[in-house]
């Protein structure tokens, strides 16, 4: 009987704790909805651009990228990043045409490889990024994302679902920040 006269007390406290967070909680809540739904659709017009584009050049990238004004417009956003699906059997040619990249050497990057190496069939590697002048690019590039699993969850998760995904918080690259990726 103690029992059961205490657990509807609890319960209906937890409750009214629950609606009075919920509440206070509800402005924040929105406002960050609202900033997922404009990095979604940022998300949907790269898509967009690539499938219209044919073969994209890292020149067609920072392009578009500067156009969008994306660092006005979404100020949150650290960078915004493609990553190129790279089989094994591709790997050194792939990262040889990447050294060779104009840009990239104009960025003074020249060494450009896909890492970590764990022996995969198929890497996730960050091909392009921009701004140029993000704080981890040197770091990033190459980065192959499915060598982390909650990255690589996500990968797959999108890439069935044909929708936006986000990770849980990750470590970013070259940051001692974490983060969430898109």
């Amino acid at each position: 009987m103690i029992v059961l006269g205490w657990w509807p007390a609890q319960r209906q406290q937890a409750t009214h704790n629950a609606e009075v967070v919920f509440t206070e909680l509800w402005p924040e809540n929105a406002r960050l909805t609202q900033i997922f739904e404009a990095y979604s659709q940022s998300l949907f017009g790269v898509r967009a651009f690539m499938a219209s584009h044919g073969e994209t050049t890292r020149r067609d990238w920072r392009i578009y990228f500067q156009n969008l004004s994306i660092a006005r417009r979404l100020p949150g956003l650290g960078a915004l990043v493609y990553a190129e699906q790279v089989p094994r059997s591709q790997k050194s040619a792939f990262e040889a045409a990447q050294q060779r990249d104009p840009l990239l050497i104009a960025d003074g990057i020249t060494n450009f490889q896909i890492y970590p190496d764990e022996n995969q069939d198929v890497f996730q590697a960050i091909t392009y990024m921009e701004p140029p002048t993000y704080r981890n690019l040197r770091n990033s590039l190459g980065f192959d994302l499915s060598s982390e699993p909650n990255r690589r969850l996500a990968i797959e998760k999108a890439r069935t679902s044909n929708q936006v995904v986000t990770t849980p918080p990750v470590q970013l690259i070259g940051s001692e920040q974490p983060g969430y990726i898109l």
